[in-house]
């Protein structure tokens, strides 16, 4: 009688983890069908203004594409830079609108401290031209909504980032330099040559006890590294 009990007590185990992963498989098939809708009701929605877009702004493909208008809000704007152009994005219509293009590389960017306006790096490539930080005021029309431009002592800036709690902004210069400006003022505060050209700074970041990150392309392997703000070393 209790091999009995045990015997009935397993099979009833067993017909409960078959319901339960029947009943798994089939929520994973209509989640699938779902998304796969979602995707095509996307599709639908954005290519159409897409089209128009690349008519007349050629870019090449692929183009970041919005999800439905229902599941990010109604209205929603992004700010993008890339090695040649920076655009203003909307995602619910799938438009941008190029704020400026061919004039060097737009690469990092950060929030003010305020929040109501974004700086911009704008990388010359090495050329005869300094470096430049670009205020945009997020209330404003971004056509006109350059409120600064900023002239920086780097030769190919790339990423550029905020470290409030010194007060500092930190400048990213390809050929071998991390430079350090006085924020808000964003004069030239430190220069900490610790890098070479092969090495290729990259992209940086701020830890929460002050030291910098430093991620380096370089030539073969990248590697990220520790820049010490306070000694000027790398480490």
């Amino acid at each position: 009688q209790a091999e009995n009990g045990v015997s009935n007590r397993v099979s009833a185990l067993i017909d409960r983890r078959r319901r339960f992963a029947h009943e798994r498989a089939k929520r994973f098939q209509f989640g699938r069908a779902s998304a796969e809708a979602d995707s095509t009701s996307a599709k639908a929605e954005t290519e159409p203004g897409l089209n128009r877009l690349h008519s007349q702004y050629p870019i090449q493909r692929p183009l970041v594409r919005a999800p439905r208008a229902s599941a990010i809000g109604a209205n929603v704007t992004l700010l993008l830079s890339s090695h040649g152009r920076l655009v203003v994005y909307n995602v619910r219509l799938g438009r941008f609108l190029p704020l400026d293009q061919g004039n060097g590389i737009y690469y990092g960017m950060f929030p003010d401290i305020n929040k109501n306006s974004v700086w911009v790096s704008q990388g010359r490539s090495v050329g005869a031209e300094p470096d430049l930080l670009n205020k945009f005021d997020l209330n404003a029309d971004f056509n006109s909504g350059m409120t600064l431009s900023v002239e920086v002592a780097s030769r190919y800036m790339h990423d550029v980032v905020l470290a409030p709690q010194s007060q500092s902004v930190f400048v990213a210069d390809v050929t071998g330099t991390v430079h350090q400006l006085q924020y808000p003022s964003m004069k030239p505060f430190r220069r900490f040559p610790v890098f070479s050209r092969s090495e290729h700074i990259n992209t940086l970041a701020v830890s929460s006890y002050g030291t910098v990150w430093v991620m380096l392309h370089n030539q073969l392997e990248s590697k990220i590294v520790q820049l010490d703000p306070v000694s000027g070393r790398r480490m």
